[in-house]
């Protein structure tokens, strides 16, 4: 009989502990229904636990509560949308920045060289340069304006200039080419000249001691850009050569980490897999 009596004790503290849980969660739900606050009713609609308030005979009233907290939290979401499409639009006309809506399912925006995508169902904005990801922030314009340009700082500060990208990428090529005992002018995967492209970035000291604290950071997004750059400025041609890029068709496309997409000035673009340098005529 104790044993009996302590369980049940146990039990009843178990179900205060969640029940106490549960008002937490329904008084955020609440605060956020009278506040019209997104964010605190998505995380109200998360933490509610419906087994729980079932056992307390809650569930027809809970089902009708969450039902018109979602639909106030979706008319949120559009309204969320609409703002803040249109205050970006006038921070980038304020600041001298492209924009462009180039998508809709999900909202899509083109401030260049960044592409922003919202994500409403969880309120936040995700920040990329040629699809890589950089940073995911709250969906409000100055925060984003705010990410923009610090990640831009970051890119720009390690960012070559055309000419000099075009000089360390055709020796990038020609080591992958030597390496894979290819002739110059032979298509390589551009999978294989990253890495080599990472070195050419490296400063004496590094390449005197390569040791962690003197590597410098080139990441898929640098490269990217890099690539993007010299496209847009037509600095394409060295000693000779002139870069020729092979898109990414069929299979090839399917492996992300071979293939690699350089968006074009208007938003789009095109997925590429290979390249080389073709000796000018």
């Amino acid at each position: 009989m104790t044993q009996l009596i302590e369980q049940l004790s146990c039990d009843l503290k178990a179900l205060l502990k969640q029940v106490k849980t549960q008002e937490k969660t329904v008084s955020q739900l609440l605060r956020g229904s009278k506040e019209s606050d997104g964010p605190m009713l998505l995380a109200g609609l998360s933490s509610l636990d419906n087994a729980v308030l079932n056992r307390l005979g809650l569930g027809e009233i809970v089902e009708e509560a969450v039902t018109g907290a979602r639909e106030q939290l979706n008319e949120l979401r559009h309204e969320k949308k609409r703002a803040l499409i249109k205050d970006l639009a006038a921070l980038c006309h304020e600041n001298g920045r492209q924009f462009k809506r180039i998508g809709d399912t999900p909202p899509e925006l083109l401030l260049a060289p960044f592409t922003v995508t919202l994500i409403l169902s969880r309120l936040e904005a995700v920040i990329s340069v040629a699809r890589q990801e950089l940073a995911r922030v709250p969906a409000e314009a100055g925060k984003i304006i705010d990410t923009l340009e610090s990640e831009e700082k970051k890119l720009q500060k390690r960012q070559p200039a055309p000419e000099r990208f075009i000089e360390q990428l055709f020796w990038a090529y020609q080591a992958v080419c030597s390496r894979d005992e290819r002739s110059i002018g032979e298509r390589v995967d551009i999978a294989d000249v990253l890495p080599f492209a990472a070195l050419s970035q490296q400063s004496p000291t590094f390449l005197t001691n390569p040791v962690r604290e003197r590597f410098t950071s080139f990441s898929r997004a640098h490269f990217l850009l890099a690539l993007s750059l010299l496209r847009n400025t037509r600095t394409l041609e060295h000693k000779g050569h002139r870069l020729d890029l092979g898109t990414a068709t069929g299979n090839s496309a399917r492996n992300k980490n071979r293939v690699f997409y350089l968006p074009d000035e208007a938003g789009s673009g095109q997925l590429y897999l290979s390249m080389r340098f073709v000796r000018l005529k």
